[in-house]
């Protein structure tokens, strides 16, 4: 393919190139069972490619698309494996690509060579350092014993937090209120205990109890905004749907830089059936994360993003 070419075929403006950026966002996000239509995506990479070229060669500002297909191009080399047996239905990317003799740089034609570096240097690494983990392990247990093992009152109340999550499940709301009781009395000073306690003593109608529980909860946070995310996290274990939308409402006017807020406010969104809200939080929830070095929550926030694009092909651009 020569550098800049425009493409042989659609309209050759930043819109055209938008609804190709989604088009592969759509392709990517339904790739799972796609068969020979996965070599579309990477025909359609290459129409990407060559539209932006174009239009930058021309002074368009393309930041906004940039930072699109960078988002995209990551969730795709993460489905490389998927991608790959979906091509096989068409002889395998190998012989997909021999057709095409793409440039080097179009890197999602050599995804297969990837693929198989990243197993190679798997291996080797697990053949070095195979017989040390074992030794690090019998360490570990040995240090753990010595040094680090948990005193009688933390298995209890570790037990008792398991039981009450499993009651919970079970939809034994008493019961398992009567766990997290028990698990107080043994760690009076950790807020999550009492965050639970409050919206169990909710479901249970005891207001009073309840407001107690949160005040207490509250005074062993740092800051209001994480005892409002906290919160609303258990309120959306909960399925409280408004109660959720509301304390992470109120956790962004405290703190507008909150991913986890921004996370908790798309997951209730999205419980409301709001899929583009949803999705604008979710993104900038992924957006603050990543600016935060929060691999974690930058990973889940994306997670949210690509189920939105499966259930949604038709987000706004």
């Amino acid at each position: 393919m020569e550098e800049g070419k425009a493409p042989d075929k659609g309209a050759k403006s930043p819109e055209a190139l938008r609804r190709m950026i989604r088009q592969c966002e759509v392709t990517l996000a339904q790739l799972k069972g796609s068969g020979a239509k996965a070599l579309s995506l990477l025909k359609l990479l290459d129409e990407v490619r060559d539209l932006m070229q174009w239009l930058e060669g021309r002074g368009a500002d393309l930041a906004p698309e940039k930072v699109r297909m960078q988002t995209m191009e990551g969730l795709l080399r993460t489905k490389a494996g998927i991608l790959l047996k979906e091509i096989e239905a068409v002889g395998g990317l190998a012989r997909a690509r021999q057709q095409v003799n793409p440039d080097e740089s179009c890197w999602w034609w050599y995804l297969d060579r990837a693929v198989a570096e990243q197993r190679r240097q798997a291996m080797r690494r697990w053949l070095t350092i195979g017989g040390v983990v074992i030794a690090l392990l019998v360490a570990a247990g040995l240090a753990y014993q010595t040094f680090f093992a948990p005193s009688p009152e933390e298995r209890q109340r570790y037990d008792h937090l398991m039981r009450a999550a499993q009651l919970r499940e079970e939809g034994d709301l008493a019961g398992a209120l009567a766990e997290y009781e028990a698990a107080r009395a043994l760690a009076l000073n950790d807020p999550e205990i009492h965050l639970w306690l409050g919206v169990l003593y909710e479901e249970e109608g005891r207001e009073d109890e309840a407001a107690r529980a949160f005040a207490t909860a509250k005074e062993l946070f740092e800051n209001k905004a994480e005892f409002f995310v906290q919160r609303g996290i258990i309120y959306d274990q909960m399925g409280r749907v408004e109660a959720t939308l509301a304390d992470a409402s109120v956790a962004l006017a405290l703190d507008p830089e909150s991913a986890m807020a921004h996370l908790l406010l798309g997951s209730a969104y999205e419980a409301q059936g709001k899929i583009p809200e949803a999705y604008e939080e979710f993104e900038q929830a992924a957006h603050l994360a990543e600016q935060a070095g929060n691999s974690v929550l930058f990973a889940q926030a994306k997670m949210r993003v690509g189920m939105l694009l499966q259930r949604a092909p038709a987000l706004p651009q």
